[in-house]
């Protein structure tokens, strides 16, 4: 396998193991294990286990923006507002095929971590404000045809946005059904976008 494969791979299978059990419970042995890789491989391709979390970031990340491109910036078949909505409809989907358990990988990694470790929680801090601007530039273009009021601030709406869908994937969590999701939806798009 060549490196790049093998980084990938730790990677890709680190964040799913994070994911399902937590920074705390996924031990790198386990991780190097599901990965099929070789124990001494590990400091080859990270510093840390610290370093090899960072990656874990910039990869959620990336998927995230690539998602959110997907019905954000590459269709036009239907208004700015409802390709926001059929974004949060489809992660919807997601979370209730998956039981409700996923939630956000960076908000989950955030509340187990943000008070003890200020690199992993800076850098997630750096992924949210970039996850925040596709949102931001989806509010713009429905401004730019008249769908939404000229007056709102779209920095401040986006992380509101952002902000509330984090908070109802923890509720959603928490009750382990995904009613939290629906009222924000329901909210969001029939009540606070509205002009």
């Amino acid at each position: 396998m060549k490196k790049l494969e093998t980084k990938t791979l730790l990677i890709e299978t680190g964040a799913k193991l994070i994911q399902l059990k937590g920074y705390k419970n996924s031990g790198l042995n386990e991780i190097l294990d599901s990965a099929g890789v070789p124990k001494g491989s590990f400091y080859f391709y990270f510093k840390s286990k610290d370093d090899f979390v960072l990656s874990i970031i910039d990869y959620h990340t990336e998927n995230y923006i690539s998602f959110t491109s997907k019905f954000l910036k590459e269709d036009h078949s239907s208004s700015p507002v409802e390709r926001l909505k059929n974004m949060f409809l489809k992660m919807a989907s997601h979370n209730e095929e998956s039981n409700c358990s996923d939630g956000c990988p960076l908000g989950n990694l955030a509340q187990e971590i943000s008070n003890t470790n200020d690199a992993i929680r800076l850098k997630i801090k750096d992924s949210y404000i970039l996850m925040c601007q596709p949102i931001e530039n989806c509010l713009q273009e429905a401004i730019d045809i008249g769908d939404l009021d000229p007056g709102i601030n779209i920095n401040e709406t986006a992380n509101f946005i952002q902000n509330s869908w984090e908070g109802a994937l923890l509720a959603m969590k928490m009750v382990k059904n995904i009613e939290p999701v629906n009222y924000f939806i329901k909210n969001i798009f029939d009540s606070f976008l509205k002009k």
